[in-house]
């Protein structure tokens, strides 16, 4: 009998989008705190929208550099979600 093939490894480009896509929506998670304390005294300005995508940026940046397990561990850290 044949030996079994090797199991594959998981592609690192893979690995590096799914941290930066989740570090996105833990950045935007945490400047949509007091993004909404401002949102409710007034409307949205567009400065305010690029405030938002830039700590998403910054969060994809942070978690493509972070190991998936913090970032489970602070989605695990919201009692709520």
């Amino acid at each position: 009998m044949p030996p079994a093939p090797p199991k594959p490894q998981p592609r690192k480009l893979t690995d590096l989008m799914v941290k930066f896509l989740l570090g996105t929506v833990v950045g935007c998670f945490l400047a949509l705190g007091p993004l909404s304390y401002v949102w409710f005294f007034s409307d949205v300005t567009p400065t305010q929208i690029l405030v938002l995508l830039a700590f998403g940026a910054l969060g994809g940046i942070l978690g493509a550099f972070s190991n998936l397990h913090q970032i489970g561990r602070f989605f695990d850290s919201i009692p709520w979600l």
